[in-house]
């Protein structure tokens, strides 16, 4: 399980790497500026290496059957805000399809 959490924070961060290089030229369609929102990146940068940081030091100091139930529970908490979000928008596009604004 430890060496799983290493392995995939390796394989985002290639993927991230690959991504950001793959559209370093890409423009925005509707108005003139690159597709990557840098004022977005400056605001989450901070919280995502805090939460690096942290991750590290709880998967050292925690044995493999915690952190496999924590994040099995992380997982089904995201699974079912997911399912209620895609309920919700569900609902809006059925509503706006048998109501359209004339």
């Amino acid at each position: 399980m430890k060496q799983a959490i290493a392995v995939s924070g390796f394989t985002i961060l290639t993927g991230s790497i690959a991504r950001y290089f793959s559209t370093i030229n890409n423009r925005h369609p509707e108005k003139d500026s690159t597709t990557i929102e840098y004022g977005l990146s400056n605001v989450m940068l901070p919280a995502v290496l805090v939460g690096s940081n942290l991750g590290v030091f709880f998967n050292m100091i925690m044995p493999s059957i915690i952190l496999q139930i924590l994040l099995t529970l992380l997982l089904l908490f995201l699974s079912v805000q997911g399912a209620f979000k895609a309920k919700e928008i569900y609902d809006k596009e059925t509503q706006r399809m048998r109501n359209p604004k004339v």
